[in-house]
């Protein structure tokens, strides 16, 4: 592994007192680290520097300059005074480091991490090494504090601080090395305490299949959560009611999102999610509201559009009480629509008292004229992007986000979009010319210097999808500083985090979100997702029951149930959740799991009819032509077939990979298709690869595979082995048919009989 000796600015930082934090509300600390990591990533950027890692409530990064190391702390102590309950310590080192990947360690670190527990809340520690570099530069001003005795740092190292109120300086004055040095700091009394505060993998495709989709969902059943208590400035945007024309419902529906997201970029509120909102009947009472929801005030209202005017009434409620706290008509033209949503806005914060940030002012104050159609188109496009993912929604959704566009093609909400909609196309389709369009219309976002939340999401779902994953990290954190409870941006987030194995933070994303959106089949979906992938199926089952019981569309919820139950061995359960699947709907996931489960049963002449079934909806899809490739073996008339089949899946798993190269699972199976096909060189190329990677427990299986198949006995059990330590079923490995080979094998043997 390759090492690096260099000199940098080290920067670390901590929250004051989260532990105490964590232990009185959970809730509270987690997104107070959230703040924290959003808030200093967001300074690292701008400063040139280089996040390194996170470790618990610190943050460590590094600077080739001192300068931008102040000026980026300097930068966060400003940022955070817009969250007063959020309070920091920073220290800052120029020091030699090693750097090994993405981690650095050495004396440098260490000291960096001993510093920051000298200096006072909100302040900053540096070392004389990096005090000597700035002096002449910075008019900021650093008082010595003398020789403190750092923990485990054999070197006397004075160090200065830096306090918001400029008070009198602090000193450690309980060593020798101190007292020596008293000339030399002056006398300074000690004032300040420091205050402590086919297989199985076959499978794999339900997950993928989650990790792809962010479909929107109609008004729900509600589901029992944990009550908190009630947010003073908690609200809740109703659905808009329709009392023009029947066929405008889309503009009724399009208004109230957009005016629920207005108000869910202003921190100092917090609003209930759209999916929470609209699962509520209508005609709801505010008492109901403030049961469900847990808000204490709502927005509802009623709009009616005709031609080229619409009349808008809006009224703010007290639910504890029922009282109309403010009310208000608006009759104007459809240019005026952007400002209306605004006025509103502006009259909630106003009657709720509520003092609005810089930030959120901001958001309030946007263009107040637009183009009347291009509006009303963009809202027809957002009713069709919010219906479940099809490639007649999509493209339904795509001509009116193009109509919008042909009309004003500065209205980025509408780019955000189409750069959205062609990104759901093209995991649809696979297609390299959808990606293009996908890569097209998204690029045109970065072109642009607005700053929404919709934009921040949708570039982040790109880089997603095309493996840039460190990109997609700082672009759903960047969505989430804007609006902390943008669920796309959380879900997001979470598959990111999960896919960088960063799992623990990515189930705090995950669990997030379903706080967010309780009502959100979604979220349950993904969450029981994530546990599946990290083999922890006895959950993953429960939360795909709870989206089944929330969802009215329940065919990708019960696709997940089947495969929990097929990795903890129960085949009969999966099949009949398979098969509610593919009756509630025809998908490609439905047949293609449910040909999983025949091909177990050795069923394999159904099982290939299942993959066909398959390949028919989705023909650019590798997986599924490897799955039948890999059933074909299993057919005395139809084994000539499989070598040809499996060149195709290699073919289109290839293109895949052109488009998103740090894609393991691709990999895997490309793997295993070129060992199947005597490209031994190939496939061991692509294993080595892998090998460096930390894969989940059906990837190994797979490797497993193409490993016995290119002769490496020793490396398939391994690597099985490896498989099974991470959740891998034995008991799927004594029906799997790849490994007759190895009945007789000492080790092979051991493990399944374990």
């Amino acid at each position: 592994m390759q090492q690096e000796r260099t000199l940098a600015a080290i920067m670390f930082t901590d929250i004051v007192g989260y532990t105490s934090l964590m232990e009185n509300n959970e809730d509270e600390a987690l997104h107070a680290l959230e703040i924290n990591r959003q808030l200093i990533s967001s300074a690292i950027n701008q400063h040139h520097g280089q996040w390194i890692k996170e470790i618990g409530d610190a943050t460590l990064s590094t600077f080739h300059s001192t300068l931008d190391a102040l000026n980026c702390a300097f930068k966060i102590l400003k940022l955070i005074a817009d969250y007063p309950n959020l309070n920091l310590r920073i220290a800052l080192h120029l020091g030699d480091i090693v750097q090994e990947e993405h981690d650095i360690y050495g004396d440098g670190v260490n000291i960096a991490s001993r510093l920051q527990h000298l200096d006072p809340v909100n302040g900053i520690a540096i070392s004389e090494h990096f005090n000597a570099q700035i002096q002449g530069k910075s008019n900021s001003k650093f008082q010595s504090i003398g020789f403190p005795t750092l923990k485990n740092i054999k070197a006397n190292i004075e160090v200065f601080i830096w306090d918001q109120e400029h008070k009198a300086p602090y000193i450690y004055a309980n060593n020798n090395v101190a007292k020596e040095n008293s000339k030399k700091t002056g006398n300074i009394s000690p004032k300040w305490i420091n205050i402590t505060a086919l297989s199985i993998i076959l499978m794999a495709v339900f997950i993928s299949y989650f990790y792809q989709q962010n479909d929107a969902v109609s008004p729900q059943k509600s589901f029992d959560t944990t009550i908190n208590p009630i947010n003073k400035n908690s609200i809740a945007v109703l659905k808009f009611k329709n009392i023009g024309e029947s066929n405008n419902s889309y503009f009724n529906e399009g208004l109230s999102e957009e005016l629920l997201n207005l108000l869910a970029r202003m921190k100092e509120l917090k609003v209930a999610s759209r999916t929470s909102t609209w699962s509520l009947p209508d005609n709801i009472n505010a008492t109901d509201v403030r049961k469900k929801l847990n808000v204490n005030y709502m927005v509802e209202g009623s709009v009616r559009k005709s031609n080229n005017r619409i009349r808008i009434t809006a009224q703010l409620i007290n639910t504890q009480t029922g009282f109309h706290l403010w009310s208000e008509t608006y009759d104007r033209e459809m240019t005026d629509i952007i400002a209306i949503q605004d006025e509103i806005a502006d009259k909630v914060t106003q009657s709720l008292k509520i003092l609005l940030s810089a930030q959120s002012r901001k958001s309030i104050s946007s263009p107040k004229k637009i183009n009347a159609l291009a509006y009303d188109y963009y809202l027809k496009a957002k009713n069709h992007l919010r219906q479940p993912r099809t490639l007649t929604s999509l493209n339904l959704s795509q001509q009116y986000f193009n109509k919008a566009l042909a009309l004003d093609n500065s209205l980025l909400l509408a780019i955000a979009g189409l750069c959205q909609n062609q990104i759901e196309v093209y995991r649809i389709t696979l297609k390299q010319s959808d990606f293009d369009s996908a890569e097209k219309n998204c690029t045109i976002i970065l072109k642009s210097n607005s700053y929404k939340t919709e934009m921040y999401t949708a570039i982040g779902n790109l880089y997603l999808v095309s493996g840039r994953y460190e990109d997609a990290e700082k672009s759903f954190n960047a969505a989430l500083t804007l609006d902390l409870n943008s669920i796309d941006a959380l879900l997001g987030l979470g598959q990111t985090l999960n896919v960088l194995n960063k799992q623990l933070q990515a189930e705090q994303y995950f669990k997030r979100a379903i706080q967010t959106e309780p009502n959100y089949t979604k979220t349950y979906e993904f969450y029981a997702s994530y546990l599946y992938k990290n083999g922890n199926y006895e959950k993953a089952i429960s939360q795909f029951r709870k989206a089944i019981v929330l969802g009215t569309e329940k065919s990708e919820s019960y696709n997940g149930l089947g495969g929990s139950y097929f990795a903890i061995g129960d085949l009969e359960s999966g099949i009949n959740a398979f098969e509610q699947s593919l009756n509630i709907r025809k998908s490609k996931e439905a047949y293609s799991n449910l040909g999983t489960a025949y091909f177990m049963k050795k069923q394999f002449s159904r099982s290939a009819k299942m993959y066909e079934n398959a390949i028919e909806l989705a023909p650019n899809d590798y997986r599924f032509v490897g799955f039948l490739a890999e059933t074909y073996e299993q057919l005395p008339d139809k084994i000539h077939k499989a070598t040809s089949t499996y060149q195709k899946a290699i073919t289109l798993a290839e293109k895949t990979l052109n488009i998103n190269s740090n894609d393991t699972v691709t990999s895997s199976s490309l793997a295993m298709y070129y060992a199947k096909t005597g490209k031994n060189n190939k496939a061991l190329n692509l294993l080595k690869k892998l090998s460096n990677q930390d894969l989940d427990a059906n990837l190994l299986y797979l490797n497993g595979v193409s490993y016995l198949t290119t002769g490496k006995t020793e490396l398939a059990v391994k690597t099985l082995i490896k498989a099974v330590s991470k959740g891998y079923p034995r008991e799927l490995l004594k029906v799997d048919n790849n490994f007759t080979t190895l009945k007789k094998n000492k080790k092979f043997k051991t493990l399944i009989k374990s």
